[in-house]
């Protein structure tokens, strides 16, 4: 029997759930071996910089892709966009009589939940719209950085952060916080997940059909069910 082959994957934080879902079925119809390696998109990209040994890369922003393609570290041609998402506030279930819109950020009592801006794409979207509505400099000194948006999700969740900033797709499992209000889709950069297969990879065929294959129907399912939008 021909010897399995493997394809390493780095993906982002949000896409975990969904791709461990994707994986099992690819790997039934398959004779393949998929490992995922799940973090903030721009730490990602630093350790596939540094020559971490990776096959795809499926980043939550394109800042952090395009930043691998003008290093020509992603194999010409191979770029796909996998799923769009949206921004939205989540709340603890404690404050949600206290934090229903945007304007409750003004007199918050607690901590609010961002990405690290330097390296996770929702921090970054984050950062974009509260600039844009002007919360920013309001709410600066009751923000607490997180390492992925998992992390976000969790610091709510427990009650740590009053609120926090995550995508959509996130808040498919949160069961002690809600989500409160989606970001007008002007607040902040358009929200696309870009993959493609790194230049480096020995299984450049086998990592372009794994690619192909989240342009299917059965694949598209999946992410839709855990709140991304698909083309």
């Amino acid at each position: 029997m021909e010897k399995k082959k493997e394809i390493i994957i780095s993906a982002a934080a949000s896409l975990k759930e969904s791709m461990e879902e994707i994986k099992k079925i690819y790997e039934e119809k398959n004779n393949i071996t998929l490992t995922f390696n799940f973090g903030a998109s721009g730490a990602l990209q630093k350790q596939i910089e540094e020559g971490a040994p990776v096959d795809i890369f499926m980043s939550a922003g394109e800042k952090q892709f395009r930043a691998l393609e003008d290093k020509e570290l992603i194999e010409s041609g191979s770029k796909k966009d996998i799923v769009e998402n949206e921004l939205v506030l989540i709340v603890n279930n404690e404050y949600k009589d206290k934090i229903k819109e945007l304007d409750d950020l003004d007199n918050l009592d607690g901590h609010i939940a961002l990405g690290e801006i330097g390296s996770v794409p929702a921090g970054q979207y984050a950062e974009e719209a509260l600039i844009h509505y002007n919360k920013w400099d309001v709410i600066e000194n009751n923000i607490v950085f997180a390492k992925d948006v998992k992390q976000v999700v969790s610091y709510v969740e427990n009650g740590e952060a009053a609120c926090g900033i995550v995508y959509k797709s996130d808040t498919v499992n949160i069961k002690n916080s809600v989500v409160v209000t989606t970001f007008d889709t002007s607040s902040h950069k358009k929200i696309i997940y870009p993959g493609g297969v790194i230049k480096t990879s020995e299984v450049k065929d086998e990592a372009k059909s794994f690619l192909e294959f989240l342009d299917t129907s059965e694949s598209k399912k999946i992410l839709e069910r855990y709140g991304f939008k698909v083309n």
